[in-house]
């Protein structure tokens, strides 16, 4: 029943002034060979709230308007799991305006800077502006690393993000994705 709202949503949401954001996500074609489809489908103003530590209020008064989100993941094996990226995200989101997007671009990107995150300097300028964070975190005696960019490019707030074990994931890497993805909201 879910699914069908959000197909509903879409439906009457995509126009020629409101692009579909599916088509704004990155692809499996657009990923490295070894990976397979995760997870996707749009994401609702509710969806987008539930588990975020904005509210559902916050994103009415963003204009946030509907979004999509794809899930790349590695066949699953433990050796796949430490010879590089083991997951890519990548997501895009509509909003009304864009003061809208820029707006939820700022509350994401003040999340960088709260440990054990921390913003990277971006060389590669993607949209109108862009965020790169980081963290880290020790499981044991492995460390995974994330890596995020975070850009607006007009009223679309993108995302891409990779996770893997550190030393084997990098924000090259992440950038290059982000880049590939720019070109399809473009």
């Amino acid at each position: 029943m879910g699914a069908l709202i959000a197909l509903l949503a879409v439906a009457g949401f995509a126009s020629a002034t409101n692009p579909d954001p599916v088509k704004m996500v990155l692809r499996l074609s657009d990923v490295p060979r070894g990976f397979h489809t995760a997870s996707s489908g749009y994401k609702s103003t509710a969806a987008v709230a539930k588990g975020s530590t904005v509210s559902l209020s916050q994103y009415k008064a963003w204009g946030y308007v509907i979004g999509y989100e794809a899930d790349f993941g590695q066949g699953g094996s433990t050796s796949d799991l430490f010879s590089g990226t083991a997951e890519i995200a990548s997501s895009a989101a509509i909003y009304r305006t864009d003061a809208g997007a820029e707006a939820s671009l700022t509350s994401s990107a003040k999340d960088c800077a709260i440990a054990p995150s921390h913003e990277l300097t971006v060389k590669t300028r993607i949209g109108n502006e862009t965020h790169l964070c980081e963290v880290a975190s020790k499981s044991g005696d492995k460390t995974a690393e994330i890596y995020g960019v975070l850009w607006r490019h007009g009223r679309v707030r993108a995302f891409v993000g990779l996770a893997g074990i550190k030393g084997r994931v990098s924000a090259t890497e992440a950038i290059s994705l982000a880049i590939r993805q720019d070109q399809r909201i473009r």
